[in-house]
Protein backbone atom coordinates (compact mmCIF):
# COMPACT_ATOMS: atom_id res chain seq x y z
CA UNK A 1 0.00 0.00 0.00
CA UNK A 2 1.36 3.17 -0.90
CA UNK A 3 1.71 6.06 2.07
CA UNK A 4 0.43 9.37 0.63
CA UNK A 5 3.03 11.01 3.65
CA UNK A 6 6.71 11.19 2.27
CA UNK A 7 7.82 11.59 5.07
CA UNK A 8 7.02 8.21 6.71
CA UNK A 9 8.95 6.49 4.05
CA UNK A 10 12.01 4.98 5.52
CA UNK A 11 14.93 4.62 3.34
CA UNK A 12 14.68 0.74 3.13
CA UNK A 13 11.74 1.52 1.03
CA UNK A 14 13.21 4.16 -1.70
CA UNK A 15 12.98 2.08 -4.77
CA UNK A 16 15.42 4.58 -6.65
CA UNK A 17 18.94 4.08 -7.31
CA UNK A 18 19.62 7.13 -4.29
CA UNK A 19 22.97 6.86 -2.66
CA UNK A 20 25.29 9.77 -0.98
CA UNK A 21 27.58 11.48 -2.55
CA UNK A 22 31.20 11.18 -2.71
CA UNK A 23 34.10 12.55 -4.06
CA UNK A 24 33.96 10.20 -6.96
CA UNK A 25 30.44 12.14 -7.93
CA UNK A 26 32.22 15.73 -8.07
CA UNK A 27 32.97 16.50 -11.87
CA UNK A 28 36.14 18.05 -12.42
CA UNK A 29 34.12 21.00 -13.91
CA UNK A 30 32.18 21.40 -10.90
CA UNK A 31 35.58 21.44 -8.98
CA UNK A 32 37.06 24.32 -11.28
CA UNK A 33 33.82 26.35 -10.54
CA UNK A 34 33.89 25.78 -6.99
CA UNK A 35 37.53 27.19 -7.19
CA UNK A 36 36.58 30.08 -9.00
CA UNK A 37 33.47 31.03 -6.89
CA UNK A 38 36.16 30.94 -4.09
CA UNK A 39 38.91 33.46 -5.66
CA UNK A 40 36.09 35.77 -6.32
CA UNK A 41 34.54 35.53 -3.17
CA UNK A 42 38.07 36.01 -1.30
CA UNK A 43 38.71 38.81 -3.98
CA UNK A 44 35.75 40.31 -3.38
CA UNK A 45 36.21 40.63 0.58
CA UNK A 46 39.98 41.42 -0.01
CA UNK A 47 38.67 44.32 -2.00
CA UNK A 48 36.24 45.56 0.87
CA UNK A 49 39.25 45.14 3.48
CA UNK A 50 41.94 47.31 1.25
CA UNK A 51 38.62 49.64 0.64
CA UNK A 52 37.79 49.94 4.17
CA UNK A 53 41.63 50.73 5.46
CA UNK A 54 42.25 53.06 2.48
CA UNK A 55 39.01 55.23 3.58
CA UNK A 56 40.08 55.14 7.66
CA UNK A 57 43.18 56.51 6.29
CA UNK A 58 41.80 59.13 4.44
CA UNK A 59 42.95 58.37 1.07
CA UNK A 60 40.41 58.90 -1.33
CA UNK A 61 42.15 57.81 -4.72
CA UNK A 62 39.67 55.38 -6.22
CA UNK A 63 40.33 52.23 -8.67
CA UNK A 64 41.17 53.71 -11.48
CA UNK A 65 43.87 55.74 -10.18
CA UNK A 66 44.74 53.06 -8.12
CA UNK A 67 45.17 50.38 -11.06
CA UNK A 68 47.29 53.28 -13.46
CA UNK A 69 49.58 53.51 -10.05
CA UNK A 70 50.31 49.70 -9.85
CA UNK A 71 50.32 48.90 -13.59
CA UNK A 72 53.73 49.53 -14.48
CA UNK A 73 54.76 46.62 -11.84
CA UNK A 74 55.48 43.59 -13.46
CA UNK A 75 54.47 39.67 -11.95
CA UNK A 76 57.54 36.98 -11.85
CA UNK A 77 56.32 33.17 -11.29
CA UNK A 78 58.26 31.16 -10.06
CA UNK A 79 58.57 27.47 -10.69
CA UNK A 80 60.45 24.79 -8.68
CA UNK A 81 60.84 21.14 -9.88
CA UNK A 82 58.99 18.23 -8.32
Amino acid sequence: MHNANPREHSHSQRTDNWEPLTKAHISPTSKITGAHLFISVLAYHLYGAISLSLSHAEDTRGVPMIRSEVATQSRLSALRDR
